[in-house]
């Protein structure tokens, strides 16, 4: 079979053309997942790939259909294919179309006459122009949002598994224009990844001031307010996963029947409030508990780096070292009876 590659590769169409007419069969494979067609179009050696279509090479086979493994081909041999039966939208075994893919191999023109020779490009497309814009490939970014490409398309895959969009993607690359142009035709400039990052904030990331500052008209003004508060306490100590959590809305946590309160809600960043005591500052993230007002009842610490509790009425200080905010809300339950009670916090060290 490696010999079979190598004859390939080399072009000796003479060599193919006896092993098929002395009865090879071109839909076995030659490689863990590849067929004689397949490198025969990774090698760039088209005559050979229409001889073993001419003596039966499957051009639908599911894993690897003809079209994606020819995207690096022209327009002429798309057409070949077409007229042998290939499927034009036909997607790989790793979901690529052969759109996306001749995009991959930088094959603009391929791109292009795949659009306009009838690739579904609302189907197929969203994947494409997030490529494209990531390439910095203005023309073909124009060219798929003329044709109906999702704009704010982020499905997963293995070069983007993090979701994330065109106008993000381009962003990252500091494509200005591509940027104004994708949002200019619809992108959502306040779609987030799956961890969090959108086009403002990489632009950001370039320090890219103009970037920034167009992509920011068109995001709610809070999220830039959110911004500069959360830096602001950041200054003053509180770690990010804290200020993430509180967030710009006020949390409500339902306790259990047997608590002796029904709720506990949180402060938003923006409400967080300093308590000073005996030359100490205490970042108060607590609004209320039930029945009991909220002052000083969950507390960060920022001198000793640590969640706590300050009972304002009698001047006491409860430090819960080493606990992290995530474990400290599966424990809510216990920390709000412990701490009504005036109790040590044996359970948050289990």
């Amino acid at each position: 079979m490696e010999q079979l590659k190598q004859i390939i590769k080399e072009g000796k169409i003479e060599s193919v053309r006896r092993l098929l007419e002395d009865g090879f069969d071109p839909n076995v494979k030659i490689g863990i997942n590849d067929y004689a067609l397949d490198y025969a179009f990774d090698y760039g050696q088209y005559e050979i790939a229409k001889l073993l279509i001419e003596h039966g090479a499957d051009i639908n086979d599911k894993a690897n259909p003809a079209m994606v493994s020819a995207a690096r081909g022209k327009r002429a041999l798309f057409e070949y294919l077409l007229q042998k039966g290939a499927n034009i939208n036909a997607i790989n075994h790793v979901g690529h179309s052969a759109l996306s893919r001749a995009i991959a191999f930088k094959n603009l023109s391929g791109a292009t006459a795949l659009v306009e020779m009838g690739i579904d490009v609302s189907e197929v497309g969203g994947k494409a122009l997030r490529d494209a814009a990531w390439g910095g490939h203005f023309g073909i970014v124009k060219l798929l949002v003329e044709h109906g490409a999702d704009v704010n398309f982020n499905g997963a895959d293995q070069v983007f598994p993090y979701c994330t969009t065109p106008v993000q993607m381009a962003a990252s690359i500091n494509h200005f224009e591509i940027v104004k142009y994708l949002i200019a035709h619809g992108a959502d400039v306040t779609i987030r990844d799956k961890y969090g990052n959108r086009a403002f904030l990489e632009a950001k990331q370039n320090k890219n001031k103009e970037m920034m500052e167009y992509i920011k008209q068109f995001e709610p003004p809070i999220w830039h307010e959110a911004d500069q508060r959360a830096q602001a306490l950041k200054k003053m100590g509180m770690p990010t996963d804290i200020i993430k959590w509180l967030g710009t809305e006020n949390r409500r946590i339902d306790l259990p029947e047997t608590s002796v309160a029904a709720y506990v809600e949180f402060e938003t960043i923006f409400d967080v409030k300093p308590i000073e005591w005996q030359g100490r500052i205490f970042l108060d993230v607590t609004k209320e508990v039930e029945g009991y007002g909220g002052t000083g009842f969950i507390i960060w610490i920022p001198d000793q780096k640590c969640l706590g509790s300050f009972d304002v009425e009698h001047q006491e200080l409860f430090v819960f070292e080493g606990i992290k905010w995530s474990k400290l809300m599966k424990k809510l339950p216990v920390v709000v009876s412990h701490v009504l009670d005036g109790q040590p916090i044996d359970e948050l060290y289990k």
